[in-house]
């Protein structure tokens, strides 16, 4: 990062950062959930087996994005709530926090209540991936279509309100797509 990038995240606001911050860690996230893919072996456990409900399959990819985010964002901004759809028991490569410019453009267009939240107002939710049943269908079937339905989802409440989001696509096209939100 130059320094001048440096020097526009510290003048952002914290949901700015937030959001430019979730942005890069979920695509990371995609980024693991492919490298488990190509790996083969996803190691699915049913999640149903201790909450008695329908299959609810988990895989390897799902543990170690959701590890990989939390992580990352908790190393960055200590004071935030992040609650997971996942275990985050698995370790995962030590990752550099980036962030997107182009999120850090749009903190100008920000209410000034959006532009004065602070860290420990916020809850991240994060589901690690967003479409498991596809994945465990797409190796079984050996159905890749299947794998464009996959996402990474964050969303960020602030008094129980969304107020902004990202979605990546690990499987859109060759590289990925993300799409990301900030209410206003």
């Amino acid at each position: 990062m130059s320094a001048s990038q440096v020097e526009m995240f510290n003048k952002a606001s914290f949901l700015t950062r937030l959001v430019a911050s979730s942005v890069r860690v979920s695509e990371a996230a995609g980024g693991i959930i492919k490298n488990v893919m190509a790996g083969g072996d996803l190691k699915i456990i049913d999640k149903s087996e201790q909450s008695g409900t329908g299959y609810d399959p988990q895989t390897e990819a799902d543990r170690r994005a959701q590890y990989c985010i939390v992580q990352s964002l908790q190393k960055n901004f200590q004071n935030i709530t992040i609650i997971g759809e996942e275990e985050d028991t698995t370790a995962c490569p030590e990752l550099e926090m980036g962030f997107n410019e182009d999120v850090l453009l749009s903190d100008r267009l920000m209410s000034n209540e959006l532009k004065e939240i602070k860290e420990n107002e916020v809850v991240v939710w994060v589901d690690p991936l967003d479409g498991t049943s596809e994945v465990a269908l797409a190796v079984k079937n050996k159905n890749l279509a299947l794998l464009e339905q996959v996402t990474v989802l964050i969303g960020i409440a602030y008094k129980g309100r969304p107020v902004a989001g990202i979605i990546h696509q690990p499987y859109h096209s060759t590289s990925g797509r993300t799409v990301w939100a900030i209410r206003g």
